[in-house]
C-alpha cells in the first residue's frame, strides 16, 4: 500500500507502510509523522499503529481530527538505537472478522520490517515487569535473533520450530543505581516443550550474556560440576547429590532458640476435652473450640498459639516432610521429600513447579538445594513474536 504524506518543505511525499516503518527505524523519516495508520510521537522517538479497533468513527470537537480509541507501541529510539517491541502484537498485523479481532501468530510483518532495517527486538514487557523505562535502558548485549526447536508432544521426531528474539544483557539506572538484567527463555525447557521466557536481576555486574549465566551459578555448584558430581537444574534451583537414595537421615538436635519455642507450645491435652486428639497431635496443632469442654480452656489455648504455626514449620524442616522451595518473587517448587541438616536443605524425590513454567524433576537420591543468584526473577506474561 503506498500512502501520499507531507514530507520536509511541505513537499508530497509518497510511502508504502513498509518504507515508513523502516524510515523510522533508520531515523531517515525528517519531519513526516504519519502513514496510514502509523504515527510517530514524542518528538520522533516513539512508532504508534493507531486503530479505532473496528467501532464507530469518532471526531474532535476543536480540530476535527478523529479520535483513535486504541493504539499500539511498536518501536522506540533511545540515545540513537531503535528498539521494537518483540511482545505478541494484540491490534498491529490482525484484522477484524465476525466481530473480533483475530491474533497475530509468530512474528508480524511490521516487526520482520523493523529488525531488518536494524532495530533491536526486545519484548517491551521486559521493562513493565522490572518497574523501569525503556528509556532508562542500556543493552549491553544482545545475542542475533534465532530459530528454536521445541519438542513436539504429538511427535518427537518432528519438533515445532518458532522465532525467538534473543538473549538480551541490559542495564538500568533503578532509584540512582545502576541494575543489571538478563532476558532469556529456559533452553533446558524446549526439550519439554516449553517455552519460557524470564528476566533476571543480577546480583553484580556483567560485560556480557556469558559471564551473567556464569554469574547466576553459586561458586558451590560450579566447584561440583567442576568435581564430577551430579548436578540438576530445575529453574532457579540447583541440586547437587549429596548422598544415595537409601541413606537415612541423623536424627537431629533442635538449635536452642527453637528448641525454647518448642517447649513453651500449648498442650491441649492437658485440658479438659470432649474426646481423645488424633494420636498424631503435637503440642500447638489447630483444635477446635468445640474439642473443648470449656470455653475458657479453649480461648486461653487459641492465645498461647498465637506464633505457634510458624514455630512448628520451622521444626519440621528438621525431620523429612514435604517440603517447599522458594526464591524470591518466584513462584514455589514443592518437594516429595525435604530436611534440613545444618545450612543445607536436602531434598528427594519428585520436586513440581506451581507454575508449571518448568518439567518435573525425579531426584533419586539425596539433593541439596541451592538457589542462583539472581536478587529478582520474573516469568513474562504474554507471548513472545
Amino acid at each position: 500500500m503506498s500512502v501520499t504524506t507531507k514530507g520536509t518543505n511541505e513537499k508530497r511525499t509518497k510511502f508504502t507502510v513498509e518504507q515508513f516503518i523502516t524510515g523510522f527505524a533508520q531515523d531517515t523519516l525528517g519531519k513526516v509523522k504519519t502513514c496510514g495508520g502509523w504515527k510517530v510521537r514524542q518528538d520522533g522517538k516513539e512508532l504508534w499503529f493507531i486503530t479505532d479497533g473496528g467501532g464507530l468513527p469518532k471526531w474532535g470537537n476543536a480540530t476535527n481530527e478523529r479520535t483513535y480509541v486504541k493504539a499500539e507501541l511498536a518501536a522506540v529510539r533511545v540515545n540513537g538505537v531503535c528498539f521494537s517491541n518483540a511482545n505478541r502484537f494484540e491490534l498491529i498485523g490482525t484484522r477484524m472478522a465476525w466481530g473480533s479481532r483475530t491474533s497475530s501468530w509468530g512474528q508480524s510483518v511490521a516487526q520482520r520490517t523493523l529488525e531488518k532495517a536494524g532495530a533491536s527486538p526486545i519484548p517491551f514487557n521486559v521493562f513493565t515487569a522490572i518497574g523501569a523505562s525503556i528509556s532508562q535502558a542500556i543493552i549491553i548485549e544482545k545475542a542475533p535473533s534465532e530459530t528454536v526447536k521445541l519438542t513436539n508432544p504429538q511427535d518427537e521426531l518432528k519438533p515445532i520450530e518458532r522465532h525467538y528474539v534473543g538473549a538480551c544483557l541490559l542495564n538500568v539506572q533503578v532509584d540512582n543505581k545502576l541494575e543489571y538484567f538478563l532476558f532469556d527463555i529456559d533452553r533446558q525447557e524446549l526439550e519439554h516443550g516449553i517455552f519460557n521466557a524470564f528476566v533476571v536481576k543480577l546480583s553484580k555486574s556483567a560485560s556480557s550474556i556469558f559471564d551473567a549465566y556464569v554469574g547466576l551459578m553459586p561458586e558451590r555448584v560450579q566447584q561440583a560440576i567442576g568435581d564430577g558430581v551430579d548436578v540438576k537444574r530445575q529453574g532457579e534451583w540447583f541440586f547437587i547429590k549429596r548422598h544415595e537414595p537409601m541413606w537415612t537421615p541423623p536424627v537431629q538436635q533442635l538449635p536452642e532458640e527453637l528448641a525454647r519455642a518448642e517447649a513453651i507450645l500449648p498442650d491441649a491435652r492437658r485440658y479438659e476435652l470432649v474426646e481423645k486428639l488424633a494420636e498424631n497431635y503435637r503440642p500447638g496443632d489447630y483444635v477446635s473450640p468445640l474439642d473443648f469442654k470449656n470455653r475458657s480452656d479453649s480461648e486461653r489455648y487459641q492465645e498461647r498459639r498465637v506464633g505457634a504455626p510458624d514455630t512448628l514449620a520451622k521444626i519440621s524442616e528438621y525431620t523429612v516432610h514435604r517440603g517447599s522451595l522458594r526464591q524470591g518473587n518466584s513462584r514455589p517448587n514443592t518437594v516429595e521429600k525435604s530436611i534440613k541438616i545444618g545450612e543445607a536443605v536436602l531434598c528427594s524425590g519428585l520436586v513440581k513447579h506451581s507454575g508449571r513454567e518448568h518439567k518435573d524433576l525425579m531426584l533419586n537420591g539425596w539433593y541439596e538445594a541451592v538457589p542462583n543468584t539472581a536478587v529478582g526473577s520474573w516469568q513474562l506474561s504474554g507471548d513472545i513474536d
